[in-house]
């Protein structure tokens, strides 16, 4: 899975699938900062004001490109998705506060529950719901 901000739409970028194996890739419309769920059966991607295809916002469909469902709606963007790893929930960020100011938001994957987790002044950002590893030293 990948997005790219070429053709045809190189304000918005698109989503595009190419399975493992290789063959054919698919495009699955406007969308950027694509995140899959754990068990893959799901993308949360993020859609920009004005694309063609859809309103502003972040989105769930199934990994075909099927069954979108619009989570958010907002202008300003809510960025990189990442799925819990029971894929119920997705903290992503958004701009909150003053320019280059963003904080991280949770949300479950139905789209209910939306909670602001960090608050501005400060750059929260780019979330990761992935395994925490500890170094010890040596």
């Amino acid at each position: 899975m990948f997005n790219e901000a070429g053709q045809p739409d190189p304000q918005f970028g698109h989503v595009w699938v190419v399975p493992s194996e290789g063959g054919k890739q698919k495009d699955l419309g406007s969308g950027a900062t694509p995140a899959w769920s754990a068990d893959s059966k799901q993308i949360c991607c993020t859609v920009f004001d004005g694309a063609p295809d859809a309103k502003p916002g972040m989105y769930i469909m199934n990994a075909d490109g099927t069954g979108q469902v619009q989570l958010t709606e907002n202008t300003i963007g809510d960025l990189t998705p990442s799925w819990s790893p029971d894929g119920k929930k997705i903290v992503f960020h958004r701009r909150i506060g003053g320019p280059g100011q963003f904080q991280l938001i949770l949300i479950n994957a139905d789209g209910t529950g939306e909670k602001q987790l960090t608050f501005p002044p400060g750059l929260n950002a780019f979330p990761n719901w992935g395994e925490v590893r500890v170094r010890a030293a040596k």
